[in-house]
């Protein structure tokens, strides 16, 4: 029995008998498997371009599974990373992760309590020596003023060494803690799978990116950020306590007006929030289309696309600056709000000091502390 074949993959024929090979309705060569191998003629040729096809298949259909899998552990990234929001903070994190530089953050948050005391402090001598004036003795009254300002140089001498211990240390803190994240960042990259970078968001550009800004963002956030943070709450936190002392009636005007400067201050921050994650996406996009567009310069030459990426790159750019504008006029208008607050307390306060001195209720020098 003669069983003829006419094969589309040439797997299917290995074992037969006799191949035939046309090409253009006329037979080119003819023989079983091993000897047109042999030959390396026609026959030869298209088995290395099946077997390329194939190795190409697999690849595609790793590449698949390799971004399904990755897809999934993805999924489960983000549960993980959800269930640790749920318990652990994330400042708490990164404190954990710079934990082998704690004697920067203790030394540094210690100069920004005794920075932000000497605001109190100020106050403080700043009433003494308006209650000097009373004083009729000119004797008296010059050898308190020479007191004070001894007292007021050696203040400014100690805010001056505070000041700069309090940056020399969060400064430090900041940078192990940008060379430590981007070194972690980069070693996590690489133990990723390859559907992982087979990803748009994962594209060198946007990789780039991230281990550019993401850490100095986080930087920005843990370094000299928190010396300001524990400044501003000592020095808020004493003025309290001596505001209550000296006068309850106005410590309670002034958390007034502290609760309204915390609702302005947090929605603020949660609007620029927003804004900097739509910024920080499209500078991924901008990040990814320079690469794709540079790597492949002869590809968009031989196309003549070079017009079709100069506008998307302007349209890129184009979104960028619309939101810096919406985020700089809102800056403005809360940083206008808050800074005129300050006249509003002050206005507040005098008023209510006034009514309460005409009642007897205060003493004068008890509004300056």
């Amino acid at each position: 029995r003669t069983t003829i074949v006419i094969a589309h993959r040439l797997s299917s024929i290995k074992n037969a008998n006799q191949i035939y090979v046309m090409d253009k309705g006329m037979i080119i060569e003819h023989g079983d498997h091993n000897t047109l191998m042999s030959k390396q003629g026609l026959y030869y040729d298209l088995m290395q371009t099946q077997n390329i096809q194939n190795v190409t298949e697999d690849t595609k259909m790793r590449r698949r599974l390799s971004s399904v899998f990755a897809s999934v552990e993805n999924i489960d990234d983000k549960e993980n990373v959800r269930s640790q929001r749920r318990n652990h903070s994330p400042f708490i994190t990164l404190l954990k992760l710079n934990s082998s530089e704690w004697y920067y953050i203790l030394f540094g948050c210690l100069a920004s309590i005794c920075n932000g005391s000497i605001q109190t402090v100020f106050a403080i001598m700043l009433s003494k020596i308006i209650d000097i004036f009373r004083e009729c003795d000119k004797q008296i009254q010059k050898y308190h003023m020479e007191f004070y300002c001894r007292i007021f140089f050696i203040m400014g001498t100690i805010a001056a060494i505070t000041k700069l211990l309090q940056n020399l240390f969060f400064s430090c803190f900041g940078a192990e803690l940008t060379k430590r994240l981007r070194s972690k960042t980069f070693a996590c990259m690489l133990c990723q799978e390859v559907g992982w970078f087979d990803r748009p968001e994962n594209a060198t550009g946007a990789l780039c990116t991230r281990l550019s800004a993401d850490t100095v963002a986080v930087q920005t956030v843990t370094g000299m950020r928190i010396g300001m943070i524990l400044e501003a709450l000592a020095g808020l936190g004493i003025g309290l306590i001596l505001g209550f002392i000296y006068c309850w009636q106005l410590a309670l005007v002034i958390i007034g007006f502290l609760l309204l400067l915390f609702i302005i201050s947090y929605s603020d921050i949660y609007s620029t929030n927003v804004l900097n994650d739509k910024k920080k996406y499209l500078l991924e996009q901008v990040g990814m289309l320079t690469i794709e567009s540079i790597q492949n310069i002869h590809t968009v030459k031989q196309l003549t696309k070079e017009d079709d990426f100069v506008k998307k790159y302007s349209s890129l750019l184009h979104q960028l600056t619309r939101l810096s504008k919406i985020y700089q006029h809102k800056a403005a208008l809360i940083f206008g709000i808050t800074m005129s607050m300050c006249f509003f307390i002050l206005a507040t306060l005098f008023t209510v000091a006034a009514h309460l001195i005409k009642q007897n209720a205060i003493k004068t020098e008890n509004i300056v502390m």
